[in-house]
């Protein structure tokens, strides 16, 4: 599992970006790696740049990283207003998902009651975006049987699974091929209102370079 994290294909959520004598950028590699003067991709901005110096945990310049390293990244070929936080490095040849809808596994945690149209924020990876439960699918029991009938609603406590729509376009995985990338909170008025798992991309959109 180790192995193929290092040698898939490269995810690193921006936790932090600001100037320094060009545009630096800092995150986690949660899978893949990456070497000095390899060009890369962000998204969903979709826009190619290149890694001029690589910073590792101790400050020290390294020639490469792998998935697990914390890192600070100056990039070239790209203005520092044109990051945003949230988004994601990747290689070009292996872009991840872009979406604004899909589907996902709730577990209710704090809300007494929830129906469709409820809105909250939901923090998935290093980005926050407002999202609205469109959809309330079905309900999931103690041995993981899914409800014929949409529920009308669910409370703290329950499983289920909805329909999730971003106001922006956001970069996600499913939770079975990038956990890092596919788990969720969903969160109003400084409570965690559930927790979640994407299964799967209803809205999505990727780019081959």
């Amino acid at each position: 599992a180790v192995e193929r994290k290092i040698n898939g294909p490269l995810r690193i959520p921006i936790s932090e970006k600001f100037c320094d004598m060009g545009t630096i950028v800092s995150g986690k590699i949660e899978s893949g790696n990456i070497r000095l003067n390899q060009k890369v991709m962000i998204m969903p901005e979709k826009r190619i740049c290149e890694i001029s110096s690589i910073y590792g945990a101790n400050e020290n310049e390294e020639q490469s990283a792998i998935s697990g390293d914390n890192v600070r990244i100056k990039l070239r070929n790209i203005k520092e207003d044109m990051v945003q936080t949230g988004s994601v490095i990747v290689d070009r040849k292996h872009p991840c998902h872009n979406t604004r809808e899909f589907d996902a596994l709730l577990v209710i945690r704090e809300a007494k009651l929830i129906t469709s149209k409820y809105k909250s924020v939901m923090h998935v990876h290093t980005a926050t975006e407002e999202v609205i439960l469109a959809k309330l699918l079905h309900k999931v029991n103690k041995q993981n049987k899914r409800s014929r009938m949409p529920p009308p609603f669910v409370k703290k406590g329950e499983r289920c699974i909805v329909r999730i729509q971003t106001t922006k376009p956001v970069c996600v995985e499913t939770y079975s091929d990038f956990p890092q990338l596919g788990r969720f909170t969903l969160r109003d008025e400084g409570k965690t209102i559930a927790i979640g798992q994407i299964l799967k991309l209803v809205d999505t959109n990727t780019i081959n370079a």
